[in-house]
């Protein structure tokens, strides 16, 4: 007796398994590889996760790249390790830089040392990237800042670049140039005519909260958080804690915090030499920055590395030994994982599975 079960239902068991699962699905019968292929099913399959919160680990060890994802949770076990995907980057790279993470993508730029123009959308899970078409600012000697976000409301990966050449530098504002690649496009667009007149950080660290980019940006001897919302395509500031406002701004680094807020890391070589945390506990109001924790030599002086979900502070210290600190007690615990403490090299960040690139990409 066959049996007979309608799309709606079959959509409503395919949206609650694992891509893993998923996977083999799409090779029962064309029907169902239709189906878990089609754009908005591989969005909504991602906003209907309910699976342990999992981060990412990218590190150096050995000469070799190495990748693993583990649990966020009192274990911190290895959840899966892989490869990185079957590109090559330029030999004076070496290695690609990873920018970010964000619904089940990876993204790479092949710009560590020298600049190549090349950025890459990755999923790991489902072995599957996409290498970007090439910018359309890439004449002359430049720097530049790279940031990756997601537009939840048109269900849209996007890149933003914001460039600054030496040729257009010297006296009075800074002349970036700023565009924006978008996935579901497949091409960059010029919105330089509403960049904000900063500086930028070659190659600064990025945090993608609420829909926005973070990242550093300066202009003279003043430091601000410059903000870019995915969605909308427009720029925004907040303003850092006020003994951070001025000073050797190539030592800030922003950070997400608890999934919803920001935090900056700051390196101060005058005096003790020592790295400053900061939190904003409440989002977008500039009075809740928080100093919550000074790592000085006493440590051994560590570099923060990014926050897991329950607050707790991961660090890389000098033996390249990856711990989880609680920045009240200032405890810290072992994860396991060891790299060469190389700086650049190393990125955490949170990871969630999807299907994102399934519909495109290559192997």
């Amino acid at each position: 007796m066959s049996v007979y079960f309608p799309e709606e239902v079959i959509l409503q068991i395919l949206y609650k398994l694992p891509v893993k699962k998923l996977g083999q699905c799409a090779t029962v019968c064309k029907s169902w590889k239709f189906l878990i292929k089609n754009p908005s099913f591989i969005i909504t399959h991602s906003n209907n996760q309910t699976h342990e919160p999992l981060f990412l680990f990218r590190l150096v060890s050995n000469g070799k790249e190495r990748y693993s994802l583990h649990f966020d949770d009192q274990s911190s076990q290895t959840h899966m390790a892989f490869n990185s995907p079957a590109l090559k980057c330029d030999a004076q790279n070496r290695y690609f830089r990873v920018l970010g993470s964000c619904k089940g993508l990876i993204c790479l730029a092949d710009d560590l040392t020298v600049f190549t123009n090349t950025y890459v959308f990755w999923n790991p899970l489902i072995r599957r990237f996409k290498r970007l078409p090439v910018p359309n600012f890439t004449y002359g000697d430049f720097d530049a800042f790279i940031g990756f976000g997601f537009d939840s409301v048109g269900s849209d990966f996007k890149l933003l670049r914001f460039v600054m050449f030496a040729a257009l530098e010297g006296p009075g504002e800074p002349q970036p140039r700023v565009e924006v690649f978008s996935l579901k496009s497949g091409v960059w667009k010029d919105i330089t005519q509403i960049a904000p007149k900063y500086e930028i950080y070659t190659k600064g660290s990025q945090a993608f909260v609420n829909g926005f980019i973070h990242f550093m940006g300066y202009r003279g001897d003043e430091n601000v958080i410059l903000r870019f919302h995915v969605g909308d395509e427009v720029f925004r500031r907040i303003k850092l804690p006020g003994s951070l406002v001025y000073g050797l701004g190539a030592h800030v680094y922003v950070s997400g915090y608890k999934q919803s807020s920001i935090a900056v890391f700051y390196k101060n070589f005058f005096g003790p030499v020592e790295w400053q945390v900061w939190v904003m506990k409440e989002y977008g109001v500039v009075e809740s920055w928080t100093k919550i924790l000074t790592i000085d030599e006493s440590m051994g002086l560590p570099g923060p590395m990014g926050f897991r979900r329950n607050g707790d502070l991961m660090i890389e210290c000098y033996h390249g030994d990856i711990r989880s600190l609680e920045p009240e007690s200032r405890k810290t615990k072992r994860l396991r994982i060891c790299g060469e403490n190389t700086g650049y090299y190393s990125f955490v960040d949170s990871y969630a599975e999807s299907l994102v690139l399934f519909d495109r990409g290559k192997k």
